[in-house]
This record gives C-alpha cells, sequence and structure tokens, in this order.
C-alpha cells in the first residue's frame, strides 16, 4: 500500500502540470484529478484501518477485529491537507448486531 500510495503522490504532483487546450480537455484534466484524490482517499484510508472486513482484505491483518475497528473511517480537510480518524459505528441503534468476536 506504501509503493501504491508512492506512486498516487507522484500522480498528484503530475496532475498539478496537467494543461488543457479546449473544454473536452479540461474535463479530462478534471477527471484526472478527481481519480488521483480518489486513490490518495483509498490508500491513505486503507493504510489506518488495521484488520480485514468484507472485501477489504490486508495480508497482515488478515481478520475482522470488531473490538478495535468496528469504526467508521472519517477524512477532514485542516488547512488543505487530509485528516484522518474513526468514529464508532452506533452498532446499538440497528436491530442486526455483528457477530462478537473473541
Amino acid at each position: 500500500m506504501e509503493l501504491a500510495l508512492r506512486m498516487v503522490m507522484e500522480a498528484k504532483e503530475m496532475a498539478k502540470t496537467l494543461k488543457a487546450e479546449d473544454f473536452h480537455g479540461l474535463l479530462s484534466c478534471h477527471e484526472a484529478e478527481a481519480m488521483v484524490l480518489s486513490a490518495e482517499l483509498h490508500y491513505r484510508s486503507c493504510m489506518l484501518r488495521k484488520e480485514s472486513r468484507g472485501w477489504f482484505l490486508r495480508e497482515d491483518y488478515p481478520e475482522m477485529d470488531n473490538e478495535n475497528w468496528l469504526k467508521w473511517t472519517t477524512v477532514n480537510c485542516a488547512d488543505g491537507e487530509m485528516v484522518f480518524g474513526t468514529e464508532d459505528v452506533p452498532i446499538k441503534k440497528y436491530p442486526i448486531q455483528p457477530p462478537v468476536m473473541h
């Protein structure tokens, strides 16, 4: 994931130099910037979560961990930088509860 994130960050720097000659090209520039942003969000949030859950699998953390990771991943913008965190899922509100992990 670290290698993938480094590649995304290189693409982010390259995206700053994009130029368009027409509206079609401008749309392509905006799409490229959005893809880089999406990839950065994805990899940074993946590196935060220390478990596997559903389709999200980590070889270094192969098990689901409800005790520590029954959380939503959050991201906010602070001074133009992504700030990641977690928020407990309000699981008691839901009629179906997750399995208890021992």
